[in-house]
């Protein structure tokens, strides 16, 4: 929905403005080079890890050793300290944590529902999911 350019309009959500996640949060990188909203770079110029976030995020930056894995980063707990934490969504929240949805609704998300939250984050995947209390 939110990404450089966007003309998605509300009708194009097929899934259901309450079936389609908007935003949610995410501390920023240890280092503070990612996770901030109004910088917008991201990796590689794409946006992602700034504006951007998949619920399954993956590592574009350069793989070398110490740093993190390519991988695909689900949605789970976080760590202030862990670098690669900022590939995915979490809070400071216990168990999870809130997200807006299309039709303006926040709900807070518990980790348990990491296997929905890709079908969550399409508009017009044809996913039908309940969203957990």
């Amino acid at each position: 929905m939110l990404f450089q350019n966007s003309r998605v309009r509300l009708i194009d959500i097929s899934d259901g403005a309450s079936q389609t996640l908007l935003a949610g949060e995410r501390p920023p990188s240890t280092d503070f080079q990612f996770g901030w909203w109004y910088a917008g770079w991201g990796q590689r110029l794409t946006g992602s890890g700034d504006q951007i976030l998949g619920t399954l995020e993956k590592n574009l930056l350069p793989v070398t050793p110490g740093s993190c894995p390519p991988g695909n980063y689900p949605y789970m707990p976080g760590n202030l300290r862990n670098q690669c934490d900022m590939f995915h969504f979490w809070s400071l929240h216990s168990n999870g944590a809130n997200f807006l949805f299309c039709d303006g609704s926040v709900h807070f998300i518990p980790y348990s529902a990491a296997p929905i939250m890709p079908a969550l984050a399409t508009r017009a995947g044809g996913e039908a999911v309940n969203v957990p209390d």
